[in-house]
């Protein structure tokens, strides 16, 4: 009876592992759910760096929400935060990072990216909305980045001060270089955002801000 009683359970516990292994829980709610939207990981290095997020809404009809910032389909918003290289205020910026490859061209750039569905975009703007609107030298462009970024994708990404840390995280997870481009912007289309959840607004920037990431 022992003997018996042990196989049995030895067999229930071999099959449980096999339908976990075989069914991620993860890819079974996704299964559930189209891809609304790309998010992807951005990471130039070059004095000292910048980290940040692009959202491309790959929806045919549907205008997302990231953030603030109201998405068309088929159209892309980066999402970063600054300090002192920008003079609107230090906190989270809009478009940035797009209208820098738009105006002066980006190279080396490392990306990761995932499909997201409508939820997890959700998660994803609820995230941008709710983090601290400011920059500081410990919770910097990396940190806001690594966090949003985490919030929708398994290949977490920890936040280790300077962008070139990070790149070589991006490579030991299977990063890709020059791959993501961002969709061209206007100096009309970058924004700062200004305050957090419900009271948050964006504001256009002076062209002061509007200067390389370098």
């Amino acid at each position: 009876m022992k003997k018996s009683t042990s196989a049995k359970i030895l067999a229930v516990l071999i099959a449980l592992i096999f339908v976990f292994s075989a069914c991620p829980l993860r890819g079974q709610a996704a299964d559930t759910e189209k891809s609304v939207a790309k998010v992807s990981y951005m990471c130039v290095v070059r004095s000292p760096g910048h980290c940040w997020i692009y959202v491309e809404n790959i929806s045919k009809k549907t205008t997302l929400t990231v953030g603030a910032y109201e998405l068309a389909p088929g159209e892309g918003v980066s999402v970063g935060t600054f300090g002192p290289t920008r003079y609107d205020g230090y906190g989270i910026y809009y478009n940035i990072e797009a209208y820098c490859e738009t105006q002066y061209g980006m190279s080396g750039c490392k990306t990761l990216t995932e499909e997201v569905t409508a939820s997890e975009l959700k998660q994803l703007s609820d995230g941008i909305l709710s983090f601290k609107n400011s920059w500081s030298p410990f919770r910097n462009c990396i940190a806001f980045a690594a966090q949003m970024w985490n919030l929708v994708s398994e290949k977490k990404m920890s936040n280790l001060i300077f962008p070139a840390f990070s790149s070589m995280q991006m490579f030991f997870k299977g990063c890709s270089t020059d791959t993501v481009k961002q969709k061209p912007v206007t100096a009309d289309e970058v924004y700062r955002q200004r305050g957090t959840g419900s009271n948050a607004y964006l504001d256009g920037v002076k062209k002061i801000s509007l200067g390389d990431l370098a």
